[in-house]
């Protein structure tokens, strides 16, 4: 058998994998980062109108970054598409302006 952290693994793994499939944006869409550093990475997908961001956090303790989005970026109704365990939140800070906390290697994908 398998532990319960390789479950939980397999299962986010299959829901990432399930998700670019079916995801406009992602596939095939326009790419623009929004912010990086030497421990965190958040970037944008946009095809056609629809658009995704992705962030990730490739250290071991967590982070909250900020990002400035494009103008043609709504911020408000954000939806958390796909996320790691652990505490994922995204909100809009005003002025087209996001904020993502991200645990420890979280990562996430938000659209509206």
């Amino acid at each position: 058998g398998y532990n319960d952290y390789q479950v939980k693994e397999y299962a986010q793994t299959k829901a990432l994998m399930q998700h670019r499939r079916s995801s406009m944006p992602l596939m095939y869409g326009d790419y623009r980062t929004l912010y990086v550093d030497d421990t965190a990475w958040v970037f944008l997908r946009h095809y056609m109108g629809d658009w995704e961001v992705v962030a990730m956090n490739v250290r071991g303790e967590a982070r909250v970054v900020e990002a400035q989005l494009p103008e043609f970026v709504e911020c408000d109704g954000l939806e958390m598409v796909v996320a790691s365990t652990g505490g994922v939140v995204a909100q809009c800070l005003g002025e087209g302006r996001m904020q993502i906390t991200l645990p420890a290697y979280g990562y996430a994908i938000v659209s509206k």
